[in-house]
């Protein structure tokens, strides 16, 4: 017998319910574990009391656990690292700090190899960096649950975890490699359900017990706060305002000549872009968006902005805006409702870009496709969210192009504050030709924005392009 011949079954517990649920314990046919995959949809009488009575359930067990995105550079590297052996090993085997023994090593493997299946049937213009980027935070999450037991997890042991109100593909795919390590798991919907696509997937059994609302959800008592998720290891919020220092070689050489009209090259539209007015680029910041970053408690530690890449609710921002969040609250503009993720679809810490996700419908600008050289004296609008001031709009022109740890980047005049990260630099056709980065404190409007060449690059698969 070894440890490679245990495999998981999912089943339906007897009675579909959160008390049938509790009452269900994982048991073993020959080498085989039946566990349990289930969502409750809808409030109805009584849900409190029945999931005090699941925090109650004598087994190892957990509530709403942490689900945050890998958020130092020494994650990332164990993350990709462990990432990369299990993909060597043929995806027969994954080493992390929490799944190092047992059966745990093979199960999680196989149960990384399919939920990066499903993700990539999910997700539109799939790249290799984007798998990367899941891959690794998939395996730091799940190690960040089973490090959340009291007692050390293991494929012989009954567990249980349940989670509330899950909508991201991401979120949904942790809970369904959970399963498929051999605990049961239980997602509650009272608010709304997971979408259409994903249930699709048919990967739970789900119950429909009233209609769809908010419903008072008693804490969980047993909640264990342990100082940091990984031993030794502290999370932080970069500061907003990052200091740069000016190198003294441009990286472009100047262009003599004036910033020349723009022609249309859009099939039957042939003819001279005109420039906007004032009043029309700021009309743009409809598709701004302001960035909250959260702390594990939900409370918002930074601001920042973001802007919209794709109708389906892919959101381009830097890096440092997202970084170390444990989630993120997005507002935008002439909608009255925060949207709520912890999606981090993409980030590049060299380039200083990131792409999160909202579940929402959204009105993308255009970025800049090339063809004609920014040049000095050229006039922008940059639109942000300075101070948490949403989407305010100034004016400037390009004053120099520099190069900060290798990485070209526009400086510009237009005034721009701590939250003013990721917005957008527009030109006066309004699009985006970078995503306002950084100030520096110590002078007067000297501002950095990453260019338009790094962000088509950095967000192929997201616009529909």
């Amino acid at each position: 017998m070894t440890d490679n011949n245990f495999s998981v079954k999912t089943g339906v517990p007897a009675q579909r319910s959160i008390r049938g649920f509790a009452d269900e314990r994982g048991r073993f046919t020959g080498l085989v574990k039946n566990v349990f995959f289930l969502r409750v949809r809808g409030c109805y009488d009584g849900l409190s009391k029945d999931i005090e009575y699941l925090d109650a359930v004598n087994c190892l067990y957990i509530r709403s656990p942490e689900l945050k995105s890998i958020s130092t550079p020494e994650d990332a590297q164990f993350y990709r690292a462990a990432a990369e052996g299990m993909r060597a090993s043929g995806y027969t085997c994954v080493s992390t700090r929490a799944v190092r023994s047992g059966a745990l090593p093979a199960l999680a493997a196989q149960g990384v190899r399919d939920a990066l299946g499903f993700f990539t049937r999910l997700t539109a213009g799939v790249t290799a960096s984007m798998t990367e980027n899941f891959t690794a935070n998939l395996l730091y999450r799940l190690d960040c649950v089973l490090m959340s037991f009291r007692q050390t997890y293991s494929f012989e042991k009954s567990a249980k975890v349940c989670g509330i109100n899950i909508y991201g593909t991401q979120k949904y795919l942790l809970y369904y490699l959970l399963c498929r390590i051999g605990i049961d798991v239980l997602l509650v919907q009272n608010e709304r359900d997971i979408d259409g696509q994903t249930e699709g997937l048919s990967l739970s059994d789900s119950v429909t017990a009233g209609g769809f609302g908010r419903c008072e959800i008693p804490p969980f008592a047993k909640e264990k706060k342990p100082e940091s998720v990984m031993p030794g290891k502290k999370q932080s919020v970069p500061a907003e305002n990052i200091r740069v220092t000016i190198p003294s070689r441009p990286s472009r050489a100047a262009k003599p000549a004036a910033y020349a009209p723009e022609r249309s090259t859009a099939p039957g539209s042939p003819g001279i872009l005109t420039e906007k007015s004032m009043e029309q680029l700021a009309a743009l910041a409809s598709s701004v968006v302001l960035i909250y970053n959260n702390n594990a408690s939900g409370e918002p530690v930074s601001t920042g902005s973001g802007i919209m890449i794709g109708r389906d609710g892919y959101i381009l921002t830097n890096d440092h805006v997202v970084r170390g969040g444990a989630s993120f609250s997005v507002r935008v503009e002439n909608d009255g409702k925060i949207y709520a993720t912890d999606e981090i679809i993409k980030y590049n810490t060299l380039t200083d870009l990131a792409v999160i996700r909202i579940y929402r419908e959204l009105e993308p600008i255009p970025v800049y496709g090339g063809g004609k050289e920014l040049v000095r004296g050229q006039k922008v609008v940059a639109i942000g969210s300075p101070l948490g001031f949403f989407n305010s709009v100034s004016d400037g022109i390009i004053s120099g192009f520099r190069s900060i740890n290798d990485i070209s980047m526009i400086q510009f005049t237009a005034p721009v504050s701590p939250g003013s990260s990721g917005g957008a630099l527009l030109d006066m056709y309004g699009r985006v030709i970078g995503i306002c980065t950084a100030g520096i404190s110590d002078g007067q409007n000297i501002n950095l924005a990453v260019g338009y060449e790094y962000i088509n690059t950095f967000i192929k698969g997201f616009t529909g392009r």
